[in-house]
């Protein structure tokens, strides 16, 4: 096989691997450079992984949080809610 019918399957596949990895939830971006790494083998880990449940993301300490018992929303910065005194979980 010509090296350049080489290098368009690669890619084919490491776009392949983006798409497949995006519509599972996972960043594209990190999975278009993983699959110019990898190529084919990139493409068989997106097909196998699961997908990711939003719900299950880990909260970063920059994100805005609702109190559980007043509904009021709260900036990052703040570790207890200013209208009710809860603390952030």
């Amino acid at each position: 096989m010509p090296p350049t019918e080489f290098i368009i399957i690669w890619c084919v596949c490491a776009i392949a691997a983006t798409v497949v990895a995006a519509m599972k939830g996972k960043d594209p971006w990190i999975w278009l450079i993983i699959g110019l790494i990898l190529g084919v083998i990139a493409l068989g880990i997106t097909i196998v992984m699961k997908k990711e449940d939003p719900r299950m993301r880990t909260r970063t300490f920059a994100t805005p949080w609702i109190c559980p018992k007043c509904r009021h929303r709260n900036g990052f910065w703040n570790s207890v809610c200013p209208k009710c005194g809860t603390k952030r979980s």
